[in-house]
């Protein structure tokens, strides 16, 4: 698949989509789903107006039953990761559903809010043991948003993540101050993603 085509979020060049405010196609899910299934997906196009078609490759049923008994052997000597309950505040309604959705591949219960005022609503009520929080928010931006929440009991001890496009040491420093245990660039990695419900599950 090209660089940046499978990011997060991709904005749409299309100027009568750019005049309705923009829209975002989210391909990264549907990449990371397929890679959990041992598969690929790829998309190729000889330029604008062409069209892209779509590649997709999953394993034969032979192989996917052997890696899953693989798997189910495995997860008998470990222990299980427990259930987290995972909230993500971004304003792009793409972006948070398809972290969201993400989440929810690892078996995370989600709850997705669109501006610091819902996160911090949805937080007192859900008591999140991880929130993912977009910095770059309108009204009230994710650094005074992680300010608030770190005054909520349901978020004191909850692992705060800065979700950012931008990771160099100015905004790393920001973020640290406002009360955030870790950084991530957008897109967010599918490995660091699943490392840090992880970190969760141990604090």
């Amino acid at each position: 698949m090209p660089p940046g085509l499978s990011d997060l979020i991709m904005q749409l060049r299309d100027k009568r989509v750019r005049a309705r405010g923009g829209l975002g196609i989210a391909l990264a899910p549907v990449r990371s789903l397929f890679e959990l299934h041992g598969g690929t997906v790829e998309a190729h196009s000889e330029g604008e107006g062409f069209g892209s078609p779509f590649s997709v490759r999953l394993r034969s049923l032979g192989t996917i039953q052997a890696k899953a008994q693989a798997l189910m052997t495995t997860s008998s000597q470990t222990q299980p990761r427990a259930r987290r309950r995972v909230l993500v505040v971004d304003d792009s309604p793409d972006v948070a559903d398809s972290l969201g959705l993400l989440l929810k591949t690892f078996g995370a219960e989600v709850r997705v809010a669109h501006s610091g005022a819902e996160g911090l609503a949805a937080c007192a009520e859900f008591a999140p043991e991880l929130i993912f929080l977009d910095i770059s928010m309108p009204v009230m931006d994710g650094l005074e948003t992680a300010r608030r929440l770190r005054e909520l009991p349901t978020a004191r001890t909850a692992t705060l993540v800065a979700l950012t496009g931008r990771g160099e040491e100015e905004t790393r420093r920001r973020v640290k101050e406002a009360g955030f245990d870790c950084h991530v660039t957008k897109p967010a990695d599918l490995d660091e993603v699943e490392a840090l419900l992880d970190v969760a599950s141990r604090s």
